[in-house]
């Protein structure tokens, strides 16, 4: 039977008459083919933009200016350095998710710290969420499926540096051997990871929260010294496990720091920050907080570019963001004073709420936390950062910075070794 010719073969499909089309007609066959496209996800539809669920921190949301977490299998990674409060703050994330979507959300404890009783305290609610000690990467994958086609859209994978592939080894004597890897083993492993997840993710309409753990950069050049030294994004004081495609993935990367541990009754800080002493006026309290600097690396999901902001976290307590709102306010002026009155808004003539001193001022606000006004002074609060056009939480970032950043420019940290901060790391 003799073979169809290419022409025959697709049969049915008149080019020419496709090349002859006028702008009308294309117009109009082009409508019919869009309208078999409604029920297509991977289509994306300029009248629908894309759902946004608040962090729950004013920090994350206005300062910095995410302005909510995308879906659409989007990933948010959140690194910093030891006791800067990520998993803490992941956690917190994952508190005010429930909070306002009433949905479920699923832990994955790679570091096996985790615990519902600081889950708890975070506010967590164990009845909306599960917590998983997996055993390898392609465990926690199995599961992640499954809990997808279960209706879950939110997961927390704690943490990258632990993430692993499978391995069955038996117990042997000689260490050298049980002990020995693949130069890139992890990074390739991370890989496989995304590849493996981001399709099914953007398919049931997900987000990832991926943890990651900086490790110091310990080569002698000059570059790792002036890193140190300082710091910039190009060439950072550090290394993030897990490669490249740790760095390309991530539609948000998120970096906190340990600015500044805080003590009750410190005269140094804002007396509406934190609640009083209870020794002596003067006296050094144990610390009640521990301010954290948080800045954005990268920002694919909107125009906020890269911003920073303070967060204070609390002993039991997680992320307070009423300290947040507190002192964003005293910024902004919205905690003030004629004379011996107080007052809570943008004048005296506008206030929120009024007091005949600064003692009954900080009772309300700060000891007893009164949420009617404090949730007024939110709201007050946001707007201001919103419209606040002085540039007082911008990051300054030129263009080629930008454009390493979101891996648009690669090359150039091939050429430029102070551009090693993100490289690959060999394990």
């Amino acid at each position: 039977m003799p073979k169809k010719s290419k022409a025959e073969a697709v049969k049915g499909v008149d080019f020419q008459a496709v090349r002859s089309l006028n702008s009308k007609q294309r117009q109009d066959l082009f409508a019919k083919a869009r309208a078999g496209n409604k029920k297509d996800y991977r289509v994306v539809d300029p009248n629908v933009a894309e759902e946004r669920i608040p962090y729950g921190f004013v920090t994350l949301d206005d300062v910095c200016g995410l302005d909510g977490m995308p879906r659409r299998g989007r990933v948010i990674e959140i690194h910093g350095n030891e006791h800067s409060g990520k998993s803490t703050l992941t956690y917190g994330i994952v508190s005010a998710y429930q909070r306002f979507t009433g949905e479920p959300a699923v832990i994955f404890d790679f570091e096996r710290t985790g615990d519902w009783n600081y889950l708890h305290k975070i506010g967590v609610d164990d009845s909306g969420c599960e917590l998983i000690m997996p055993d390898s990467i392609q465990d926690a994958e199995k599961r992640t499926l499954e809990f997808m086609e279960s209706g879950v859209r939110l997961f927390v994978f704690d943490s990258i540096v632990r993430m692993r592939e499978e391995v069955e080894r038996k117990i042997v004597m000689d260490v050298k051997k049980s002990h020995k890897t693949t130069p890139g083993e992890h990074a390739r492993a991370m890989e496989c990871f995304f590849k493996n997840m981001l399709t099914p993710a953007a398919r049931y309409d997900c987000v990832f929260l991926m943890v990651n753990q900086p490790r110091a950069r310990i080569e002698s050049t000059k570059d790792a010294q002036y890193a140190i030294k300082y710091p910039s994004f190009t060439n950072l004081p550090y290394i993030l496990p897990g490669g490249k495609t740790c760095r390309f993935t991530p539609s948000v990367m998120i970096e906190t720091m340990t600015h500044k541990a805080i003590r009750a009754g410190s005269e140094q800080e804002d007396a509406f920050l934190l609640e009083p002493g209870t020794g002596v006026k003067g006296d050094l309290q144990d610390f009640a907080a521990t301010r954290i600097k948080v800045r954005i690396l990268k920002n694919k999901t909107n125009g906020g570019g890269y911003r920073e902001g303070s967060m204070y976290l609390r002993k039991g307590i997680g992320f307070d963001d009423n300290v947040t709102v507190r002192d964003l306010a005293r910024d902004y002026g919205f905690i003030s004073n004629v004379g011996k009155k107080w007052f809570v808004g943008k004048s005296a003539e506008e206030a929120i709420a009024g007091y005949p001193d600064q003692e009954a001022a900080i009772d309300d606000l700060v000891i007893k936390q009164n949420p009617e006004v404090l949730a007024k002074l939110r709201v007050l609060v946001k707007e201001a950062v919103r419209n606040d056009e002085t540039g007082r939480h911008l990051l300054e970032v030129d263009s080629e910075t930008e454009r390493y950043m979101t891996g648009l420019d690669d090359d150039a940290a091939i050429e430029m070794p102070a551009r090693a901060a993100f490289e690959v790391e060999e394990d």
